[in-house]
């Protein structure tokens, strides 16, 4: 049933206080090289052409119709349009600690059964959340123009980085894909956003366990594990720093493995066509309640860890840096509470 029903969990965006996309360091100076190369005859090398706001748009749209295909519990193109701004972030790739960041992505959320869940994951998350007078459920803002321009659509792809890749991994944070554990002041582990005097966990935070298959986060946002833990999704190891320093925003918001599409930091392109949903994306997206057919997901080495527990993957050699934490605040008659979702705060 549903729970709470007149809360709703809004998006209040301030760059400064913001986790952002960044692309991986070795990948971006790849890149940038390639794309300030010399041809024999002289001349520069060609950048692809701009992308204008009305062909962003559309291949949002074919992203979230793609995805659909492959995830057919999620709701249609035609319901969730009007509610996802997409557009250009002119601040991003500026000198700074904004280089490097791809884009970003924020969502909606409502309180369901005691857990924030995202508005554009399921049916009747949309349904109820139109039906409370809200038309804003998701942003998402994408570099204008990074080393060598855009490349778009599934043909061959080097020293480039690909739209279709950047949108795909930000729709899966739209759906819910991330934890509010952060760091507090004190250097504690905080998880939840309040409602009327007391917090609730996301949908994702709740469905994080331990190596054991226990849970880790209480229906009243107790946070049991510590900085440094292995922890999983539908049994799909969490990203988290190889020297255990948690990141807020970053670590649990990802997936360890760097064969999966949600992973911490974005690479290049791959020449081969578009990135796809994998089976360890979909194994975490049903934790959301979104369904992924298993034959139309990409298929990657699931192989038990060492110690016996959940899928894990070996660990990752490019890693973002901290980021800071969010805060509650409250708003008209609801409570609103800052909620962004991302990769990190400043480039390494």
């Amino acid at each position: 049933m549903w729970f709470l029903r007149l809360a709703v969990l809004s998006l209040l965006f301030t760059r400064s206080g913001a986790n952002l996309l960044f692309a991986k360091v070795e990948d971006w100076n790849v890149v940038s090289a390639a794309a300030r190369a010399v041809r024999p005859d002289g001349n520069l090398v060609s950048w692809e052409p701009n992308v204008t706001e009305a062909e962003l748009r559309d291949i949002f749209d074919a992203v979230w119709v793609e995805m659909r295909e492959t995830c057919p519990s999620l709701p249609a193109m035609n319901t969730i349009s009007k509610h996802i701004d997409v557009g250009f972030d002119d601040a991003l790739l500026q000198p700074g600690r904004l280089d490097r960041v791809l884009g970003w992505a924020a969502r909606t959320e409502l309180l369901v059964d005691g857990k924030w869940q995202g508005v554009l994951a399921t049916d009747d998350a949309l349904r109820w959340a139109t039906a409370m007078g809200y038309q804003h459920f998701g942003t998402l803002r994408v570099a204008r123009r990074p080393p060598g321009g855009w490349y778009r659509g599934n043909g061959t792809c080097t020293n480039r980085f690909r739209l279709q890749d950047t949108i795909l991994h930000e729709m899966l944070h739209l759906l819910g894909i991330s934890s509010s554990v952060r760091v507090t002041q004190g250097g504690d582990l905080a998880v939840g956003s309040p409602f009327q005097g007391q917090c609730y966990p996301g949908a994702f935070d709740a469905a994080i366990t331990d190596i054991n298959g226990q849970k880790v986060v209480s229906a009243k946002c107790a946070f049991r594990g510590s900085i440094g833990d292995r922890l999983f999704v539908e049994g799909v190891e969490l990203y988290t720093d190889n020297d255990g320093t948690f990141m807020t925003g970053t670590s649990l918001s990802h997936l360890l493995s760097e064969d999966a599409l949600l992973t911490a930091t974005q690479g290049a392109c791959e020449p081969d066509g578009a990135r796809r949903l994998t089976n360890l994306d979909a194994r975490v997206l049903r934790a959301l309640g979104v369904e992924c057919d298993p034959g139309l997901v990409s298929r990657v080495s699931t192989a038990l860890s060492q110690a016996g527990g959940p899928y894990t993957a070996e660990t990752q050699a490019d890693q973002p840096v901290s980021a800071s934490a969010r805060s509650p605040s409250q708003t008209r008659l609801l409570w609103l509470v800052m909620w962004v979702v991302v990769y990190a705060l400043r480039p390494t």
